[in-house]
């Protein structure tokens, strides 16, 4: 864990797996003595900012046409949920299927690399990436206003 006496230096304003800042590093350090075999990585992974996640795949959402394949074997990512204590595993009965045709958003890193999602699942992810980002601005302000703070005393010593 890092150490946190020099809050706000070395704060996350995008908390990601590597960092994830003071509040949550904290959350963690009492998950791990509750679960000590689980990969630390994947829960840091979970706990951290969307804007980080999936290798921010989000970057690079293109609106396409869903293909066969789509329809006959690919599943929604954010609509789909995880079958229960299985986290590896997805229940794809409960995903909404795609149709041949249908528009949909694909996060397209490469030709072989993708995710593909319903429209309204893209619009509530771009949605959760904006509160992600007002987040931030707060937290940045705070730590602006912290950082001035901590000047001010280092002056007037």
């Amino acid at each position: 864990m890092t150490n946190r006496n020099d809050y706000p230096i070395n704060e996350p304003i995008f908390p990601h797996w590597g960092n994830l800042g003071s509040e949550k590093e904290l959350e963690m350090a009492e998950w791990l003595s509750e679960h000590p075999t689980y990969p630390t990585w994947r829960e840091k992974e979970a706990r951290g900012d969307i804007i980080n996640k999936e290798y921010a795949r989000w970057r690079y959402m293109e609106i396409r046409i869903a293909t066969d394949t789509d329809a006959k074997s690919r599943m929604c990512t954010e609509c789909r949920v995880p079958v229960e204590g299985m986290e590896a595993r997805w229940n794809h009965a409960t995903g909404r299927q795609f149709v041949k045709g249908q528009i949909v958003i694909r996060e397209q890193v490469s030709a072989q690399d993708f995710n593909t999602m319903h429209l309204d699942c893209a619009q509530q992810k771009v949605m959760e990436i904006k509160d992600s980002i007002t987040r931030a601005l707060d937290r940045m302000e705070h730590m602006i206003n912290a950082c001035a703070l901590i000047q001010t005393r280092r002056r007037g010593r």
